[in-house]
């Protein structure tokens, strides 16, 4: 997804330019849809939960949460916004930003970055997630024709396996909680799991295990300008996922919203004790659960601390209206500053 969004409107028209309008937006649909179906880290804590680091409009940022401070960090290559990057934090407190052909880490008492792995030929690299249960890591390329594919990178190696997807086509928002276990959105949806061996294959043994635990999608059909909406962002925090709900093929429309986190036990890839009844209960226990927090229809900035007791996002303060930067503490929700804090709404 192009990290440039406006929000889109749409008037009544005539009865002929109506058929043009809707044989246009059939294509434009279509073409929104191919090329926006994934959404990229825009910020990560600190180790120490101290400060918060934010792919901002004016580059890439750190926020000292305490102060309110925020000062611009060099990337390891030129910073262009509208170009699908994202980040996330290693177990030793670097910074990894996948980024055109690189993923990089950089170390903060240092102030320098160092190449991790390089993409795949003819690639960009533009999306990473870190897991604290092994070290490893997942990232995502994206190629000329916008085709994404994504990486395992083991603990300790500088070569990327391709992960498989098997019935998925993309992993939107993804993120790792601090045991291990993968967050993601798909059509609109929200998923877990992790990445699993694939039995007697040593040329591609990885692919991506998980189910859905919650059916959050959005979805409609209309002549008019859409307002289908889905999981785009994820930050698991503790006994509750927090999640960016976006207008699936565009921006204008979404919310922030949190989740109760389900207790879901995979044995070889697969959900234990897993029947069809049991799947609609999750589904009903889960949607009970759910918490709108905000209105945002772009930038959401969501990310949760290594704890779990810290969870960072922007949305609309409800009886303004106007765009805020939040910080929950420990369930406690405080506004961090508006939207000018960190260079949006310029």
């Amino acid at each position: 997804m192009s990290r440039s969004r406006r929000k889109f409107g749409y008037r009544r028209v005539g009865d002929s330019a109506l058929a043009r309008k809707r044989i246009c937006g059939v294509l434009t649909a279509l073409f929104l849809a191919l090329v926006s179906v994934g959404n990229c880290a825009e910020a990560a804590f600190s180790l120490d939960e101290k400060a918060v680091f934010v792919l901002s409009p004016e580059g890439l940022v750190e926020l000292d949460l305490t102060t309110k401070a925020v000062h611009t960090l060099q990337t390891p290559t030129k910073f262009d916004p509208d170009i699908d990057s994202g980040i996330s934090l290693s177990n030793a407190g670097y910074l990894l930003f996948a980024g055109n052909d690189a993923i990089s880490a950089y170390d903060p008492e240092k102030r320098n970055w160092a190449t991790v792995c390089r993409a795949p030929s003819e690639t960009t690299c533009t999306d990473v997630a870190y897991n604290p249960a092994d070290g490893s890591m997942i990232f995502q390329t994206t190629n000329r024709k916008s085709v994404m594919t994504y990486w395992l990178l083991p603990k300790g190696t500088n070569k990327p396996v391709q992960l498989r997807l098997r019935r998925i086509g993309y992993l939107s928002g993804f993120t790792f909680d601090s045991e291990g276990r993968l967050y993601f959105g798909y059509s609109g949806d929200l998923w877990t799991g992790s990445v699993c061996g694939v039995p007697d294959d040593k040329e591609s043994g990885y692919w991506i295990c998980g189910i859905r635990i919650v059916p959050l999608a959005n979805l409609e059909t209309s002549f008019s300008t859409p307002t289908n909406q889905g999981v785009q962002a994820t930050a698991p925090a503790g006994e509750l996922i927090y999640v960016h709900l976006l207008r699936l093929g565009g921006s204008g429309w979404g919310q922030i919203a949190s989740v109760s986190a389900p207790v879901v036990k995979f044995v070889d890839g697969e959900p234990e004790d897993d029947t069809l009844e049991k799947r609609f209960a999750l589904y009903q226990e889960e949607l009970k659960s759910v918490r709108l927090l905000g209105e945002n229809g772009s930038y959401s900035l969501l990310c949760s601390s290594r704890s779990g007791k810290r969870v960072f996002y922007r949305a609309a303060e409800p009886q303004t209206e106007k765009m805020k930067i939040w910080l929950v503490n420990d369930g406690k929700t405080e506004e961090i500053g508006d939207d000018t804090l960190l260079g949006f709404g310029k």
